[in-house]
């Protein structure tokens, strides 16, 4: 039996080393290669490797030095698994090691590689399944329907061309951390729920967490330098970095949120919580001879575990841990009530009976109504999560004939829109602009609302920590842009829009600047106010126009502004005011009451103020003369007081 084993691994090595893709990395032909081969004799090779208790890189690598020296002028002046340890992570991240690649110490690395792939392949081939070290990856029958196939095809293709597992084995025995188990563990965790619950009908897509959970963890491979101290804290940064350069989006959005803190987010897909499920219950359990031992534990003890091992820990930071620990207890349930195992006993669903509604305890309801709302958060995650269903779920709402099935889309947005992608976002702002000329007022105010919180919270909110000197990219488009292209379409609608819709566009006006406002940092709001101050610039409007931003001059936040910024818009005001509209004219008094409230006087602006009011009409009006007389009361404005009747007012 072992003779054939031997001649099977043999003309598998032949295959795969003679391979034409193999070859031409090597830069070799096939004939120097069978060559190469034929000056050692590979069969004992072979023979001596697999005769061992376990198949080790340092064993294959003792077997391959004798032909890796043949591809090298000169004698590598350090350990060889080290060195080529440090060459597959150069190759994940460019940065993390710094290193000069010499070609033919390249070929003789990739002639490992390429015969220890052999070996590791067939050792999964013929040793039982161990949950510590093999990956049971989604089958091409599980992905068939999947939305992220061809992604995860191409995650596969990634960590398989960039010897992603040979780094991972070779880690193991030359470093003392274990970084294969804990992420084969959290894949076997993930994969091992994940695919029980698809026999429940709950909709889950297995190559989308299959592959978050192989790559969860691969950017602790960047880290560098000091970093390396920090490896807990920034290598989701170097996860997510990995995934965008391999063009791996919704694989990166799941892996790179695989924190216990990203439990806080309102509501994450079921992808999400089953990763950080499957990573809160792999730890280290002890260490041995300087080496980290992984193991499985149940959800209580690893939240006493990660207790124990959090930094600087306080009354308010275990609060916040106990917080999310019981959202994640939650969803243990919720999985155990589908008949779920969750102690690996076995991987077949238990068949569970459910109690009819009316016969449930207090307690009974209060959990049958968790896991109502968690099975509504999952199909609905599920549902916004994908661009086409998301597509789909606009079309819907933009068909709605129905004033409260408008209103019920909107909340949806307004509750889930947290976590959507900044594309999704982006058509969210489409579908809300176009409800701004919806015929019920509430829905136009709300949308006003949801577009100014959306843009707001547009950016990528990096909420975890940043390496040294790293600027996150906020992406094709920033808020400001969508900001200024938003304010664009209120202010200066489409020709082809009706006086009527332009109306009540114009309306929403002050409720967006209040929203994005209201929301914002200081700092941010000084660049939104830039933005919107552009449009001040421009005079030459139509009376409708002029009416809704002098009545949004209302929602700015004056103590944030520079004294430049607000000459803009009082040169604004004395233009707008040689109109004969008494609307304009209110308008821009109810901004002068108000500002003379909230700024401090300067004399340049109280002879602005006392021109424009010299310049309205005031006489026939009790409403203008009222503004006036607050505004000079304001900043006693002596001459203005002759424009209003003060017997009236004090009438």
């Amino acid at each position: 039996m072992q003779k054939k084993s031997i001649q099977d691994l043999y003309h598998n090595l032949i295959d795969c080393l003679t391979d034409r893709r193999f070859l031409r990395k090597m830069r070799i032909t096939k004939k120097s290669m069978l060559l190469l081969l034929k000056q050692d004799d590979w069969k004992a090779n072979i023979k001596f490797v697999i005769q061992q208790q376990e198949i080790t890189c340092k064993n294959v690598l003792n077997i391959c030095l004798k032909t890796m020296e043949t591809f090298c002028q000169d004698k590598l002046q350090q350990d060889w698994l080290e060195y080529i340890y440090q060459y597959i992570r150069k190759g994940l991240f460019q940065d993390s090691v710094k290193m000069t690649i010499t070609p033919y110490y390249e070929k003789a690395i990739f002639f490992y590689l390429e015969v220890l792939r052999v070996f590791l392949n067939y050792e999964k081939d013929t040793k039982p399944f161990e949950r510590t070290r093999d990956f049971q990856f989604a089958t091409e029958e599980e992905i068939s329907e999947s939305h992220y196939a061809e992604e995860y095809r191409r995650f596969r293709k990634c960590i398989k061309n960039q010897y992603f597992y040979e780094l991972m084995r070779i880690g193991k025995e030359i470093m003392p951390f274990d970084s294969l188990a804990h992420i084969a563990g959290v894949h076997y965790i993930a994969m091992h729920t994940a695919r029980q619950i698809v026999k429940t009908n709950v909709p889950i897509d297995l190559g989308l967490i299959s592959g978050a959970a192989a790559g969860h963890d691969i950017g602790k491979y960047g880290c560098k330098g000091e970093e390396v101290k920090r490896i807990p804290y920034l290598h989701y940064y170097y996860t997510d970095l990995w995934c965008k350069i391999n063009l791996l989006p919704a694989i990166g959005h799941i892996a790179a949120n695989h924190s216990t803190w990203d439990l806080e987010l309102e509501d994450l897909p079921i992808e999400s919580l089953i990763l950080i499920y499957a990573d809160f219950r792999v730890k280290t359990k002890c260490w041995e001879n300087g080496k980290e031992v992984m193991g499985f534990f149940s959800l209580e003890d690893s939240f006493q575990v990660i207790l124990d091992k959090l930094d600087n820990v306080d009354t308010a930071k275990e609060n916040r841990y106990r917080h999310v620990y019981a959202k994640l207890k939650d969803f243990e349930n919720y999985m155990i009530s589908l008949g779920v195992n969750v102690d690996f006993s076995t991987d077949q669903l238990t068949i569970k009976t459910q109690k009819d509604k009316s016969i449930l305890g207090m307690d009974e309801t209060v959990e049958a109504l968790k896991y109502m709302a968690i099975e509504h958060n999952i199909s609905l995650m599920h549902r916004l999560s994908h661009e086409v269903s998301f597509g789909n779920i606009l079309e819907a709402a933009r068909s709605a004939k129905n004033w409260k099935n408008s209103r019920a889309y909107l909340n949806i947005f307004e509750e889930y829109f947290t976590y959507m992608t900044q594309k999704q976002k982006t058509m969210t702002l489409n579908f809300l602009y176009e409800l701004l000329m919806h015929r019920e007022g509430d829905i136009r105010r709300q949308a006003a609302n949801l577009m100014g919180n959306i843009i707001v919270n547009y950016d990528e909110d990096y909420r975890k920590e940043l390496p040294k000197d790293v600027k996150i990219s906020l992406g094709e488009y920033t808020s400001q842009q969508l900001l200024t292209q938003y304010l664009g379409l209120i202010i200066e609608p489409d020709h082809k829009i009706t006086d009527k819709h332009k109306r009540w566009i114009g309306y929403t006006l002050k409720i967006l600047l209040e929203s994005v406002l209201n929301r914002c940092s200081d700092k941010k709001g000084k660049k939104y106010l830039n933005c919107l101050l552009n449009f001040y610039e421009n005079t030459n409007r139509e009376e409708a126009t002029l009416f809704i931003m002098l009545d949004a001059l209302l929602s700015l936040p004056l103590d944030l502004m520079k004294e430049e910024e607000i000459d803009i818009l009082l040169h604004f005001l004395e233009e707008a005011i040689k109109t004969s509209s008494i609307e304009i004219w209110t308008a821009a008094l109810r901004f002068i009451k108000y500002m003379t409230q909230h700024t401090v006087k300067k004399v340049k602006w109280e002879i602005c103020l006392q021109e424009i009011i010299k310049k309205i009409p005031s006489k026939n009006y009790f409403t203008l003369q009222f503004l006036i007389y607050g505004a000079a009361k304001n900043w006693d404005l002596k001459e203005c007081f002759q424009y209003c009747d003060l017997k009236t007012i004090y009438e």
